[in-house]
Order: structure tokens, then sequence, then C-alpha cells
């Protein structure tokens, strides 16, 4: 509907004036009444368009008000959302700050330290086991928590560095400790028992507090149970052949759990089969190192005397006579003349150490050793 200008400013004309005398005459002259009456005609048809006109008028205004106030709400919906998304985003900004802002834990009055200080391991370890990698044990033995406490005021916890990061290669930042290992850990299988012993409480804790789910770590838990209680430990290299189970056992475990499309075996299960391979693997390596030493004591005959461990068998040097007796006292008998010093024994001869026979080599043979002479000890005079 097209817009109209306000009539309320309109006044009615004068229809009994002189520009309307021949409308008058006109209108009269057909309708046969008065001027007078054509002119009170023409008033009345005046007023009630002027009525209309009004009527239209004030409809539109209140139209206009209608819009406006629709607006006007508008507008103030929009500036209540846009103020309360600035809150939203202060209180937001505010929550992120508080979090970084260090904060400090409440303490009770009179409470001293706890008698034993809790071991802390290096944050290269704490982010491994977040990241749910490998770890080596050694990270949470006594040794690990002293060279980490060692070395934590050296690096700063806020330096970050580049690297390399997920399946894709993605380049992130990682804090600085979380990427230094330490020169002096040590492989699990490696560790001694005790080390292994009391590194597993440690590593068990620390994998619930990073957010381990609870039964990856009963599981590891048991495996260590398991391990105490074995009754191969009482035996000889008992508590080696478990280590290296161990140390095989655990790196294969979290192999398997880096792989989201396999599923993992359990590790608190202890595969025997796998345990006896091992041990003969150990006792192997035990037997070529006796071999190997024995080799080294007695080489085979064939060596030259100038290649190396040769052996060379000298004889001995006769033991010189003793020098002669003064010429005895014509004054004096015989029987009462001192007797002569008896020689000294010659030195035992050379003797070779002893091997068991399954894993002693040929001995030279003794035609090749050079004899060992004695000489007899001279008679005392007459």
């Amino acid at each position: 509907m097209p817009r109209i200008n306000d009539p309320t400013s309109n006044r009615c004309p004068d229809f009994l004036s002189g520009p309307y005398l021949a409308v008058r005459t006109a209108v009269a002259a057909a309708q046969d009444i008065t001027p007078e009456q054509v002119a009170t005609t023409l008033s009345d048809a005046w007023e009630a368009d002027q009525a209309t006109q009004v009527a239209a008028w004030d409809a539109q205004c209140q139209a206009d008000h209608e819009i406006e106030n629709e607006i006007h709400q508008a507008e103030q919906d929009e500036a209540q959302r846009l103020a309360l998304q600035e809150e939203r985003e202060e209180a937001a900004e505010k929550r992120a700050k508080d979090k970084k802002k260090p904060k400090l834990a409440p303490y009770r009055d009179n409470v001293a330290i706890a008698d034993e200080v809790e071991e802390r391991p290096s944050q290269f370890a704490l982010h491994k086991l977040k990241a749910f990698e490998y770890i080596e044990l050694w990270y949470f033995t006594a040794e690990g928590c002293r060279e980490a406490r060692r070395l934590h005021h050296a690096q700063a916890e806020e330096a970050f560095s580049l690297t390399c990061a997920g399946p894709d290669d993605v380049m992130t930042f990682k804090p600085v400790a979380s990427l230094k290992a330490s020169a002096k850990a040590i492989p699990d299988a490696d560790l001694t028992w005790r080390q292994m012993s009391t590194a597993k409480n440690c590593l068990l804790t620390s994998m619930a507090k990073v957010g381990w789910p609870q039964r990856y770590t009963l599981s590891l838990a048991l495996f260590y149970h398991h391990l105490d209680s074995h009754p191969r430990r009482t035996r000889r290299d008992g508590e080696k052949i478990l280590l290296a189970y161990h140390s095989k056992a655990r790196l294969d475990w979290h192999e398997a759990l880096a792989d989201s499309e396999s599923e993992a075996f359990d590790i608190s299960s202890i595969n025997e089969s796998l345990l006896r391979t091992l041990a003969d693997e150990i006792w192997d390596d035990r037997r070529s190192a006796v071999i190997a030493r024995s080799v080294s004591i007695f080489p085979p005959t064939n060596h030259s005397p100038s290649s190396p461990g040769h052996i060379s068998f000298k004889p001995h040097s006769p033991t010189p006579p003793p020098p002669p007796l003064p010429a005895p006292c014509s004054l004096l008998p015989h029987s009462l003349l001192p007797a002569p010093p008896l020689p000294a024994p010659p030195p035992p001869a050379p003797t070779l150490p002893r091997s068991p026979p399954s894993l002693c080599p040929s001995l030279p043979s003794p035609s090749l050793l050079a004899p060992i002479s004695v000489t007899p000890a001279p008679s005392p005079p007459s």
C-alpha cells in the first residue's frame, strides 16, 4: 500500500466562494437544487473523504510505531546478547588466566614435612607415560629419580622446542624437559632384581597419576606379582632369566598397545614357553663364554712361538754347586769339624691349570715340552 501524507492539516474549502460558482450553478441546474444546497453537499463529501484519509493516516502511523517498537526491541535484544556474550568471553578469559596463574595450596599450622619424601621421576618419563609410550624402567628407580632431582633446576619447564608428532608428522611445540632422555638410562634387561622391585612401585603410582586406565595398571601390577612369586626365581640364573622376560614382555606390550588396529595381549599371563627359550639363550651364552675362556688358556698345538696365545716352556737351569769348604784344620779331628750346609732344593716343575675334560682342548704333546733337569746335591766331604 502506498504511503500517504499527513491529512490532518487539510482545511475544508469554501464552496460558496467565487471559484466554485460555475460548479454550484451547473450542479444546481442539473439536480434542480439551490446553489447553497450544492455547496453543502460538496462540503459533506469533502468531510467524508477527509475522515477516510485521516483514518488511513492513523493506521499508517500505528504500523510505523509498531515497526519502530519491533526494531527497538530487536536492537535491545541484540545488545543484551552481545553484552551476555562479552560477559561469557570475559569469564572464560578470566578462567584461562586463573588456570595459568600459579596457585598456592592451603596449609595447616604446625604440620611438619612427611617422614619420607616421595621420589619423582623426570618430566621426560612422565610425558612418555602420558602419551602411553614405552619408557625404560630405570627412570623410576632410585638412581633415575635422583638424577631427575639433580637436573630439575637445570631445565626450564616453560621452555618449548619444535618437534614432529603424530602419525602425520605434524610440527608441534613440546616442553624441552619432555624431549631430553638421560644418558645414564639402563635397558630393562641390565637392571638388577632389586632395581626392578623398587622401580615397579614408582612406575605403577605414576601411571595412575597421569591417567592410565585402571584395568591396564592392575594388569601390569599383577604381572610384577607373578614375576616375584615365580618358582624359577630360586633356581640358578633365575632372576636373570626373569629380568630378560620382563624386558621383552613389557616392550612388546607397549608396542601392541600403540597399534590401535589390533588387540593387545594380557601381560599378567606368564608365557612359560618363552621363558624356557630365554633361559636356553642365557645358558648358551654362558657355555660359549666358558669355552672362550678355556681356549684362551689352552691354545691349539699348531701355534707358532710368535703367534698370540702361545705358551713356551723353558727347562729349569741346574742349581750351581755350593762353594768349596775351607781346608780342615789339621789340629782338629774330622768328627769335630762342622757339617757343610745342604744345597737348596730345586723349584717345583711348572704345572698347568686344570679345566673340565669336556671343555678342555687337546694339550701339547709331552715331547714338545723341554725336559726339566735337576742336579743332585753334592755329598758332604769325608
